[in-house]
């Protein structure tokens, strides 16, 4: 049980700094939908994410579905 958590654990890091890795490369904000779509992960799966990235100051939420760096 302990590996498959631990394996959960690092799939939700890679899955962050991949869209991290895609709000680097816009100088503007980008929408939830072109972050799922470049992440190739599930929108909902992305907000998560992207949620956690914004409560820790990652990341910004410009206006509603809007991220950046």
């Amino acid at each position: 049980m302990a590996e498959k958590e631990g394996r959960s654990s690092i799939q939700v890091i890679e899955r962050m700094m991949h869209l991290l890795e895609v709000l680097a490369l816009h100088a503007e904000a980008v929408n939830l939908k072109t972050l799922a779509t470049s992440t190739s992960l599930h929108p909902s799966t992305a907000h998560r994410i992207l949620n956690v990235m914004v409560a820790s100051r990652m990341v910004e939420r410009s206006e509603p579905g809007m991220y950046r760096l």
